[in-house]
């Protein structure tokens, strides 16, 4: 038997690694690794593949969802999602796509196994079907048929809707005849339940009742066509008033008040509808769509089983980052950008002995911007280099002038973007702002996310080398929320681990927290490692750390991140010990 062939879309190297090594044991041959939805769609244009296995949240331009439905426009490849995030949104938004399923990761190689059998009889079966029904010819041609007719509901497509609609637009404007449509976008709420629960042959079968239902409705004024998976199109023509539109979407409405009968079962569906109007919204019909997509997704946002009216606020949004862009280009010359700082303390001294710069943006019109919303725009457009660089300069710069004020801190803590990170002259950038501050490279903390140091080992490890040859300190920031995050300990070489706020949060009442929080503690200590807990907020999470020997703190308990002026009151006034119980005795 021809061996199956896989490939694999995952940028988590040890994850794709430890996938393979799986999928090779039982007995698949992997094709290629990828780590971007493009380069995965160009390689699925040069082979065949059997199977993919497809990361949902890839780190590319494309997410994987994405980059299944480019390829699957036009290849007929069984795809497996894989992700670390089940939620409701991400798996409709998953089944949208015509997937086969999804699994969990890091997957097991018994669930591996079964799941990939299945999908192969089931993509097998559907060919078959395809098959069949292209060689039956009843009432139209099969090409029509294939090209223009849903092969499970038997309705009319986005093409055939496509074209029937853009014919009788274009006889209104030919005879200049004004004319308004109402334009639906319909999708069953949790059609995926009756997926996963019950199985696709209940899923097609609940899919086809719809369609029963909803061709009820046909007059020659209405046109209606089956999307995509759970979705459907009704277009009313000749539409004089909303109170119409209203009418209209309450009778399909009720066409889900009764129970679906499938086979001896009998289940209740909802469905969420988008609104748009022609030809105030749009005169093409795929805007159109598009447009009563976006309604109809912000209904199930909200909640699911009612509608809405197309509103610009999209556009709007997309307009408004656009002109934030543009405001953050020239935002480093306007010496706008800031820098707070959050206060580090010694569990053990009750001191002040750190920093933590955080970048703030004061905007002349919209007043302080957080990085939330600024630094993923500055990454998208490659500013990132040039503010981090700043950052870099600007809190190495601060920290000498406190030590020329012989204020008593000992370090100053800097968040490295992917970018920075990997840029090759980084080592060149430190050492000429080190040279020009004449700071000292040991007084200087570097903070590098999980999610960084995995994308390409080989660059990390030599990074890191650089970065510690020059006397700089590193620190791992939020761990725990990534992958493996226990075998890069041993093999890289940081002096920090940061313990993310999701383990501090509500440690008091939240025993896995606490067991957690404890046993990273105690492994960092045994690496020698120096532990800081972030976003410490309750005398209950600051007693906790105190009694399980967290090394130091930060958070919102003793101080927000403050401006220079601030941060150096605060120095001088040291009020942070008396916030520290039994700090003397903890660590005798």
């Amino acid at each position: 038997m021809e061996q199956i062939k896989i490939l694999i879309v995952e940028d988590e190297p040890v994850l794709a690694l430890d996938l393979a090594s799986k999928l090779r044991k039982l007995d698949y041959e992997i094709i290629d690794i990828v780590s971007t939805g493009e380069v995965a769609i160009n390689l699925v244009q040069q082979t065949q593949p059997d199977l993919i296995f497809m990361d949902i949240k890839l780190k590319g331009a494309i997410d994987g969802i994405e980059t299944a439905t480019q390829i699957l426009q036009s290849k007929d490849i069984p795809i497996i999602y894989l992700t670390a995030c089940a939620d409701e949104e991400t798996v409709e938004r998953a089944e949208h796509t015509g997937c086969y399923g999804y699994m969990i990761k890091p997957c097991k190689q018994i669930e591996l196994s079964a799941n990939i059998k299945i999908v192969l009889k089931k993509h097998k079966e559907l060919a078959k079907a395809k098959i069949s029904i292209s060689k039956s010819n009843k009432s139209r041609s099969v090409a029509v048929q294939e090209s223009n007719y849903n092969l499970i509901t038997q309705l009319p497509n986005r093409l055939d809707l496509q074209a029937k609609f853009t014919q009788i637009s274009s006889q209104y404007t030919k005879l200049n005849d004004f004319k308004t449509a109402a334009i639906i976008y319909l999708n069953v709420d949790r059609f995926y339940r009756v997926n996963n629960n019950l199985g696709h042959e209940y899923g097609n079968l609940l899919l086809q009742q719809i369609a029963q239902r909803l061709q009820t409705l046909l007059r020659d004024d209405v046109l209606i066509a089956h999307l995509n998976a759970d979705e459907f199109a009704l277009v009313f023509l000749g539409i004089e008033n909303r109170q119409q539109i209203l009418e209209h979407i309450s009778q399909v409405i009720q066409k889900f008040n009764q129970p679906f009968g499938l086979d001896r079962r009998e289940i209740f569906v909802t469905s969420s509808m988008g609104v748009a109007v022609y030809p105030w919204d749009s005169t093409e019909i795929e805007q159109l769509l598009q447009k009563a997509y976006q309604a109809m997704s912000q209904a199930k946002q909200q909640g699911g089983n009612q509608y809405n009216f197309y509103q610009a606020t999209v556009e709007e949004e997309e307009s408004d980052l656009l002109a934030l862009e543009t405001d953050l280009r020239y935002a480093l010359d306007r010496q706008e950008l800031q820098l707070h700082y959050q206060p580090q303390i010694s569990l053990k001294t009750g001191k002040i002995v750190g920093a933590e710069a955080l970048i703030r943006w004061y905007h002349p019109h919209q007043g302080i911007i957080y990085p939330a919303t600024f630094i993923p725009l500055a990454e998208q457009t490659g500013l990132i280099s040039a503010i981090g660089e700043w950052v870099l300069a600007q809190a190495c710069q601060q920290m000498k002038i406190w030590q020329l004020q012989n204020l008593d801190i000992d370090r100053i803590a800097v968040n490295l973007s992917a970018r920075q990170f990997n840029q090759t002259n980084l080592g060149k950038t430190l050492i000429k702002i080190l040279k020009k501050t004449q700071l000292d490279s040991h007084c200087l903390e570097l903070e590098l996310t999980e999610s960084t140091l995995v994308a390409d080992l080989d660059l990390t490890i030599r990074q890191l080398n650089t970065l510690k040859s020059l006397g700089v300190k590193i620190s791992v920031d939020d761990f725990g929320t990534g992958y493996s995050s226990f075998s890069y300990l041993q093999n890289f070489p940081f002096d920090i681990l940061k313990i993310d706020r999701s383990f501090i949060k509500d440690i008091g009442t939240n025993p896995k927290n606490a067991a957690i929080t404890k046993a990273l503690i105690e492994m960092a200590h045994q690496l020698n490692l120096k532990v800081i807990a972030e976003g410490v907020e309750t005398n209950t999470e600051l007693n906790f750390l105190v009694k399980n020997r967290c090394d130091e703190v930060q958070g919102y308990f003793f101080s927000p991140p403050l401006s220079v002026k601030e941060f150096e009151q605060l120095l001088q006034e040291h009020n942070i010990v008396e916030k520290i119980p039994d700090c003397q005795i903890v660590f005798e």
